[in-house]
């Protein structure tokens, strides 16, 4: 009995720790559908006062692994106004049937390399206040993400937010823009272009539990 008491006390501790780290949901995130995430998120609070997007491009390939990166979009302390994937009109019909109507969907036509969710993110906001998290499909993103987001950039409100020195997750506003934007110039790519383009200054937040998705 001592030593099935001293086992279970051990993994006990084990389940501790990697709940603490973040293990124990990155692990359910990539094996929880995502009907059971969506369920719950129209009950979380709303992230601001003003209009909030999440703003997501993917190939071909990230198409058929968003499970794990949309789940923990959905898994959030706050929930936004829109989770928008930004995607060239000839992939449109790539999307997985289950991810339809969880995402709303914005085709374009120009090429504009990677920067396509960047500049038609910023184009189709009307309203020059809006809050726009850029981020990646690869990414499982913590649980405290959007929030933290959002708080970072209510207490800087003329500056772009950055998780971390890699740029996984980014805050922009409409406003930050020119009209340059728009004219965009082949090979230049993403973030360039959003510095070349843009004229608030920025505040990097160093949010750490964000980890690659192993889909």
């Amino acid at each position: 009995m001592q030593i099935i008491a001293l086992i279970l006390s051990i993994l006990g501790l084990i389940y501790l720790v990697c709940a603490y780290y973040g293990i124990i949901r990155y692990i359910k995130l990539h094996l929880t559908s995502t009907d059971s995430y969506a369920e719950n998120y129209s009950k979380l609070p709303k992230a601001s006062e003003h209009r909030v997007t999440i703003c997501f491009a993917a190939d071909e390939n990230q198409l058929s692994k968003l499970k794990p990166f949309v789940n923990s979009i959905l898994d959030q302390t706050v929930r936004v106004d829109d989770i928008a994937l930004t995607i060239p009109y000839k992939d449109i019909g790539k999307i997985p049937e289950n991810m339809k109507k969880i995402l709303a969907t914005y085709g374009y036509v120009k090429d504009y390399d990677n920067a396509g969710n960047l500049i038609c993110s910023v184009l189709r906001e009307p309203e020059s206040n809006t809050k726009i998290i850029v981020v990646e499909p690869n990414m499982v993103y913590g649980q405290d993400f959007i929030q933290s987001m959002i708080e970072e950039s209510e207490n800087n409100p003329d500056k772009i937010i950055y998780a971390d020195k890699k740029k996984s997750g980014i805050l922009i506003k409409p406003k930050f823009f020119n009209d340059e934007i728009s004219d965009y110039k082949k090979g230049f790519g993403c973030c360039p272009w959003l510095e070349k383009c843009c004229k608030a200054e920025n505040v990097n937040i160093e949010y750490s539990p964000t980890y690659k998705s192993w889909m």
